[in-house]
């Protein structure tokens, strides 16, 4: 079992977390006492923990061992668990990305016939699978949990295709035609906060060599009137952040699948428009913008840009790790500036619940940091064991942890 911080997490909800392969949950949800760790009943090769709504169920995939361990979307088995990892169990194979519906128990989870075609399943603790009629492949809740999203494709690359964002009712039925792209593929991403529209990348001619370098990123009204690009980014989900209580988004913009190579982040309205951060922000690499729950702040991180040799071994990764550190800014003013308690080599802050801290990744492990004020505090050693797998640079953190604090 890991060495984890308890004390330091105690009152801070629960985290579920991947070490050397191996699912953990910590349960910090008494402020009285140490927070308790429990290993989840599961083989090896867990990935993209993942809290129901209420914080009562934990679903995860199994990912079968892969000669190298490629960044991308993980295909396996998909599991679930009690918060506090008891009662274990498969409960669809041939899985791939799944969301669980914001206002229930239910996920939605893409499902792979052996011919490779994609399907879409909703399931639940105690809900056995079943297709949606009419949808396919990865969907997104609306923020009522009363629809599902999803991008589809009318026709076969090469050739005559058109790129599909489209919705349905949660229930399954006839899907709705939100937005249509000629010869280009379609990636979602996810809802606009109020449910009134989505956001996705356009998958320009459908091909994944033009996507390592990044996608404009668009954003669609459910009216379906403008369309909106957003600059272009690369096409993870940490690149972009949505605030729950304005319609801005903020994204890492600038092309290029070396994430060194002229990252900046923009402030963009949902209906269109950006704008740059005012000055005081250093150049030239800005990523991982993460919006605070109230909408009063963003933490993002800052790391040196060319220069660094492009071999991608793993010296090269740390050196460059070595030169990023956590930044804050506030959208009511001022100029950003820089979290020096949190140390270097940071990646993918995520906010609390109530915008005070920030659990983010630190050389491996997991802190926490009070943005108020204080030293950070270790809370899990180590995610990968050895190397952090890694494309152009670009670690799937994001997948190897989940925190629901409230």
């Amino acid at each position: 079992m890991p060495r984890v911080g308890a004390a330091a997490f105690a009152g801070q909800g629960e985290l579920a977390f991947v070490s050397a392969s191996r699912l953990y949950l910590l349960d910090g949800t008494s402020s009285g006492r140490p927070a308790r760790l429990h290993r989840v009943s599961a083989p090896t090769g867990a990935v993209a923990p993942a809290f129901s709504h209420d914080g009562r169920w934990l679903a995860f995939l199994v990912a079968p061992r892969q000669p190298y361990p490629v960044v991308s979307d993980q295909m396996g088995t998909l599991w679930l668990a009690r918060a506090d990892g008891a009662d274990a169990r498969p409960v669809l194979a041939n899985a791939g990305p799944f969301s669980w519906s914001p206002t229930s128990d239910v996920l939605a989870a893409t499902v792979y016939t052996p011919a490779g075609r994609a399907g879409l399943c909703e399931l639940g603790p105690s809900t056995a699978p079943r297709l949606v009629p009419g949808a396919g492949g990865q969907a997104q809740w609306s923020p009522d949990g009363r629809e599902l999203a999803f991008a589809g494709m009318a026709g076969s690359p090469p050739g005559h295709f058109t790129g599909l964002l489209e919705t349905i009712p949660a229930t399954g039925g006839k899907p709705t035609i939100l937005y249509r792209s000629a010869e280009n593929g379609l990636v979602l991403l996810g809802w606009w906060p109020d449910g009134r529209g989505l956001l996705g990348w356009l998958d320009e001619q459908d091909s994944a060599s033009i996507a390592a370098d990044g996608l404009p990123l668009i954003s669609v009204p459910l009216s379906g009137r403008h369309t909106a690009k957003l600059g272009r980014t690369l096409v993870h989900p940490s690149f972009v952040s949505a605030s729950p209580s304005l319609r801005i988004v903020a994204v890492a913009a600038g092309g290029g699948r070396e994430l060194w190579d002229d990252k900046t982040i923009l402030l963009c309205y949902l209906t269109g428009g950006c704008m740059p951060f005012p000055g005081g922000v250093p150049g030239p690499t800005n990523l991982d913008p993460a919006l605070a729950p109230d909408g009063l702040t963003m933490a993002f991180v800052h790391g040196a840009g060319s220069g660094l040799p492009s071999n991608f071994t793993q010296a090269s990764l740390r050196a460059w790790y070595a030169t990023r550190q956590l930044w804050v800014y506030s959208l009511t003013g001022g100029n950003p500036g820089v979290l020096k308690a949190a140390g270097t080599f940071a990646a993918d802050p995520t906010w609390s619940a109530n915008s005070q801290q920030l659990l983010y990744v630190r050389n491996d492990g997991l802190w926490l940091i009070n943005i108020g004020g204080g030293s950070p505090a270790r809370i899990v050693p180590s995610l990968f064991r050895g190397a952090w797998p890694n494309y152009f640079y670009y670690v799937d953190w994001p997948d190897q942890f989940a925190w629901f604090s409230g």
